[in-house]
C-alpha cells in the first residue's frame, strides 16, 4: 500500500494522472499547482522528521520573500516563473542543512542562480534558461540541478554542469508538475523516505585543529559501531533512498511466501559475518546481473552487455536472456529493480533506426531496447522489472503474441519488430511509463 500523509493528501487533486494530465497551455508554467506539489514535498519531509505542520510554516518562508530582495531584477524572468517563487516555500535559515527538500534537489536556487549568471546555459537565447533547484555535490562534479527552460515551460534533471544538455527532440523535457508528481510518487512508494536524525550523520564535520585557530574537516565513521550497517548519511537529510521497496515486491512477485523473502534482520541487531571458521558472509555494495530468463539456445552475444565498474567480473560475452540489472549499492541514487535485455543481434546505427529508447533516442547494441536514455526525472534511473512483466503480459492478454502447449510461441526473432515503422511503439517504454518510479 502507497504511503500516506496529510501533507500528500492535500495535493491529491494537483498530481498527474491519466485523468488530470499536466497542462498544455505550454505558454507559461502551471504556477499554483507547482509549488502547491513542491511546498507538500517540503512538508513532508519536515513533518516525518522534524516536526508539525504549524512547525514547518514557522521555520520557512517563500523564495520570494527570502531572496526578492530591493533591486533584484525581474526583467528577464517569466511571470509564471515569479508567481511560483511567490508560492513555493523554503528555509528561513539556510544554514540548516539537515532539512533539505528532496533526495535529488537541495532546494531552490539563490537568487544568483536565476539571474542568468550560468553563461554556459545562454545557448542560443540569453536568460532561456534557469537553474531552478539546486542538487548536491555527491551528484556531481560541478553541481546543476533542475534546469528549467523559459521558452518552452519544461525542465530536466540535470546534475552536473558538465553533462550534455540539449533541447527537445533531442532531449527530453517535461512540465514541472509532471516531475514534482514523479517525485511525490517516489515518496509514496517508498522508494525515497524521510528519516529522525537519529537516525542519521554528517559525513564530514568541522573540527578545530590543534594549535591553531583554523579548522579542518574530518570524515567521519560511515558504518554502524555495532552492526557495521552502513549509516544514512545525511548529505541529502532528512531524505534517504532504498534500492527497493514492499511495492515493487508486491507488483512484481505473486508468490505466496513473498513476505518470508523479503524479511531482513532488524537495523540494531549484530550482524554476523562468519558462517563458519573463515567462511566470511559477503555483503556487497556492487549487485552482479542476475540472468532470469535464459534463451533457449547456447547463443550468447559477441559483447558486453553490462559496463564498468563490473567488466571484468562478468563473462566476456553475455549470454542472452533477460537480466536484473547490476546495480551500486554505494551510488547516491541505487535502484536494485532495473532490468535489461541481452539479444542475440545487435540493432544497427545504420539500420531502419526505429527501435528507441525512453527518451526517444536510436536503440543501438544487443542491450539497449527498453533502456531509458536520458531520464528527465533522475538520470540514472533504469527501467523496472515490473515494466517488462506489464509489457509481456499485455501481449499475451491482446494476443499480440501467440501462445501454443510450450508457452509463448514466435521465437527470437519477434524481438525484431521493434525496428519497424510499424510496431516500434509497442516496444518503447517512455519515462512516464510506471517502470520507471
Amino acid at each position: 500500500m502507497a504511503v500516506t500523509c496529510p501533507a500528500l493528501e492535500k495535493v491529491s487533486q494537483q498530481l498527474v494522472t491519466n485523468s488530470n494530465p499536466a497542462r498544455d497551455d505550454l505558454e507559461a508554467m502551471d504556477s499554483h499547482r507547482c509549488a502547491a506539489l513542491h511546498n507538500a514535498i517540503y512538508e513532508h519531509g519536515w513533518t516525518s522528521a522534524f516536526g508539525d505542520t504549524a512547525d514547518f510554516l514557522a521555520n520557512t518562508e517563500t523564495w520570494w520573500e527570502a531572496f526578492a530582495t530591493p533591486g533584484f531584477g525581474t526583467a528577464d524572468m517569466h511571470s509564471s516563473v515569479q508567481e511560483f517563487l511567490k508560492e513555493a516555500r523554503v528555509l528561513r535559515d539556510r544554514q540548516e542543512q539537515d532539512k533539505n527538500f528532496f533526495y535529488f534537489m537541495s532546494g531552490l536556487s539563490h537568487s544568483n542562480m536565476l539571474d542568468g549568471e550560468k553563461d554556459w546555459f545562454d545557448i542560443g537565447h540569453p536568460k532561456r534558461l534557469m537553474t531552478l533547484y539546486e542538487t548536491y555535490f555527491s551528484f556531481a562534479t560541478k553541481l546543476d540541478g533542475l534546469v528549467y527552460d523559459q521558452l518552452k515551460q519544461k525542465a530536466i534533471t540535470h546534475f552536473d554542469i558538465t553533462d550534455d544538455l540539449e533541447f527537445e527532440p533531442e532531449q527530453p523535457w517535461r512540465p514541472l508538475e509532471t516531475i514534482l508528481t514523479f517525485w511525490i510518487d517516489l515518496i509514496r512508494r517508498e522508494k525515497v523516505i524521510a528519516v529522525s536524525p537519529e537516525l542519521s550523520q554528517p559525513r564530514i564535520e568541522w573540527r578545530p585543529i590543534p594549535g591553531t585557530q583554523s579548522e579542518g574537516m574530518q570524515e567521519l565513521p560511515q558504518h554502524h559501531h555495532v552492526t557495521g550497517d552502513v549509516l544514512k548519511l545525511d548529505d541529502h537529510a532528512p531524505w534517504a533512498m532504498q534500492p527497493w521497496s514492499q511495492i515493487d515486491l508486491d507488483e512484481t512477485l505473486s508468490l505466496p511466501t513473498k513476505e518470508a523473502f523479503i524479511d531482513q534482520p532488524a537495523r540494531d541487531e549484530p550482524r554476523p559475518n562468519w558462517i563458519v571458521p573463515e567462511k566470511n558472509i559477503d555483503y556487497p555494495e556492487h549487485v552482479f546481473p542476475i540472468l532470469l530468463f535464459r534463451h533457449k539456445t547456447s547463443s550468447q552475444t559477441s559483447a558486453d552487455p553490462f559496463q564498468s565498474p563490473w567488466t571484468q567480473h562478468i563473462l566476456t560475452n553475455g549470454v542472452v536472456g533477460l537480466y536484473l540489472d547490476a546495480c551500486d549499492r554505494s551510488n547516491r541514487v541505487a535502484y536494485e529493480d532495473g532490468f535489461r535485455l541481452v539479444l542475440p543481434f545487435a540493432f544497427d546505427r545504420f539500420g531502419p533506426g526505429w527501435a528507441a529508447r525512453g527518451d526517444g533516442s536510436q536503440v543501438i547494441g544487443y542491450d539497449e531496447l527498453f533502456q531509458s536514455g536520458v531520464n528527465p526525472f533522475n538520470d540514472s534511473h533504469p527501467p523496472k522489472l515490473v515494466a517488462f512483466l506489464s509489457f509481456a503480459y499485455h501481449k499475451v492478454a491482446s494476443s499480440a503474441w501467440s501462445v501454443d502447449e510450450h508457452g509463448v510461441a514466435g521465437g527470437i526473432d519477434v524481438w525484431k519488430e521493434a525496428n519497424t515503422e510499424e510496431s516500434w511503439q509497442e516496444y518503447w517504454l517512455p519515462a512516464e511509463y510506471i517502470g520507471f518510479q
